[in-house]
């Protein structure tokens, strides 16, 4: 669904034109049946699970903000594994030396839109050992039992 929201001077708001574009008038929420959750990680297993991503394959790359895991769901075995743990820096210290926790770590994952083909994924996140934050592109063939490429 494309919007565009023109100046409430000019036009409608953009809730009215959500609705107009939708085919509803009413701001009731949809009915639950129309729903279904399902949960893949049971409640303690994942420890800050911040992104996450899709394979074609239906398997759920996720990772672990502060702990620097990234696990992946396997649909058909229903079962979360470990694949890597990336050390990252999850603390900040004050100019007074004061250690504290910190919105650091593991900070971004996705798929390459290209990942059946050439398995490569990007992840963000905090350096252990130096100030800076580092954009990484990582190779998951382990998965397919193949290599990566780049084309």
């Amino acid at each position: 669904l494309g919007l565009l929201a023109a100046p409430p001077a000019v036009g409608p708001t953009l809730l009215a034109q959500v609705r107009r574009a939708s085919g509803t008038t009413s701001s009731a929420r949809p009915d639950e049946n129309r729903f279904t959750v399902v949960t893949l990680i049971p409640y303690g297993e994942l420890d800050e699970g911040i992104a996450f991503s899709i394979t074609r394959d239906r398997r759920v790359f996720v990772i672990e903000r502060r702990l620097g895991n990234l696990k992946v769901y396997d649909p058909l075995s229903e079962r979360t594994t470990l694949v890597a743990t990336f050390p990252v820096n999850h603390t900040y210290t004050s100019a007074a030396g004061k250690q504290a926790e910190a919105e650091e770590g593991l900070i971004g994952f996705t798929l390459d839109p290209n990942f059946d083909r050439n398995h490569f994924a990007y992840i963000l996140y905090a350096d252990l050992n130096v100030t800076r934050h580092v954009l990484a592109r990582a190779c998951f063939a382990m998965f397919v039992s193949a290599s990566c490429t780049i084309r």
